[in-house]
């Protein structure tokens, strides 16, 4: 802070070293053992660096770090506060670092440019593992799914692992969506019954997968065509074809069609992917329309996530809008085959009440 004040919340009761560093001075060091409910107090004085290599050295290992941040929540979305997260270097079985949860569930790390297996981990919840890639200078999200344990009639703690419930195959579906004229459909948007949602590739294709064996109502929508919708049985351990073909909605522009690819180098496509979450209360989002300026829309789902997939390199203008909430705005860059995140935290709009009128 301007003042030179400091806080660490959250942290549990154990032995710590803390550590104060800032480029051009000598770094500062302190031992403290924090007791349950305690707070401790730790000052710390700073010397500048006589030495210019020392200081190019504290600059250069900055400079070498990455970020890596998430969110820890439930299944139902619910943000899960003061989860460990634990590092290991990639295959490694040694603790390199931790870090909790804030009240919103987030956690943030800064680690040297290579290969970690981050864990989370909270009392009453299954562990869930993610392996992730630092790069020096880059941001990395990585987000967590905690599986509440089961807990017994005398208030005993159940693990689930020792009874695992019995393996239902999940099922997939897969298709094409072309036009009258059997071209295919870019962009075109796979909802099934509000529960996930993904759209078609350059090619007209869509793959929905891990779906729960069950009978699902899909919906296809297009600007300029007009819905189609299939009720369709998805079987377990099998991939299951649907195609559709949208018909040219009366008063739309017609298509004339792409350009001759001859003669030009097609450029590899990225993908965008995010979440969009109350700015406030950090709960998912759903139903926010996210759109790439100019060209295509995407909802997000239940748990607020969304993604485009096929987006040419370049640099792009997103917005995110939903009634009730101010627009969010971001612009990403795709530079080849990258998957960019984009999150956006919207804020309630607040809505002054209108004059009261009294008859006389």
């Amino acid at each position: 802070a301007p003042a030179g004040i400091y806080e660490l919340r959250n942290l549990k009761p154990g032995f710590y070293i803390v550590s104060v560093y800032k480029v051009g001075y000598q770094v500062a060091s302190q031992t403290v053992t924090l007791k349950a409910s305690a707070t401790e107090q730790r000052n710390f004085q700073l010397n500048p660096l006589a030495s210019a290599a020392v200081n190019k050295l504290i600059k250069n290992t900055i400079a070498s770090q990455g970020e890596v941040r998430g969110v820890v929540r439930t299944q139902i979305g619910t943000p899960i506060a003061n989860a460990s997260i634990e590092v290991r270097a990639a295959g490694r079985p040694f603790l390199i670092a931790r870090a909790l949860t804030n009240s919103k569930g987030e956690y943030a790390l800064r680690l040297a440019e290579g290969g970690y297996d981050l864990k989370a981990r909270q009392q009453l919840f299954q562990d869930d593992n993610n392996r992730v890639s630092v790069r020096a200078g880059g941001a990395t999200r990585s987000d967590f799914e905690l599986r509440q344990t089961r807990i017994s009639t005398t208030g005993t703690v159940v693990s689930t692992t020792t009874t695992p419930p019995p393996v239902m195959l999940k099922g997939q579906l897969a298709g094409r969506v072309t036009d009258g004229n059997g071209r295919p459909v870019e962009g075109a948007v796979i909802g099934l019954q509000r529960q996930r949602r993904t759209t078609t590739d350059q090619k007209g294709n869509y793959t929905v997968a891990e779906l729960t064996p069950n009978s699902y109502l899909i919906t296809v929508i297009k600007a300029g065509f007009t819905a189609e919708e299939k009720t369709i049985n998805v079987q377990g351990g099998i991939s299951t074809r649907q195609d559709f073909v949208l018909k040219t909605a009366v008063g739309a522009v017609r298509d004339i069609g792409r350009l001759p690819k001859a003669g030009i180098v097609m450029a590899t496509a990225g993908q965008i992917t995010g979440r969009v979450v109350d700015g406030k209360t950090g709960a998912p989002l759903a139903g926010v329309n996210v759109s790439i300026a100019g060209q295509r829309t995407v909802t997000t789902g239940a748990n607020g996530s969304y993604s485009f997939t096929n987006v040419a390199p370049g640099t792009y203008q997103l917005n995110a809008r939903k009634g009730g909430f101010t627009e969010g705005q971001k612009s990403v860059t795709i530079r080849g085959a990258d998957t960019v995140p984009a999150n956006f935290a919207l804020s309630a709009t607040v809505s002054r009440p209108g004059p009261i009128l009294r008859r006389p």
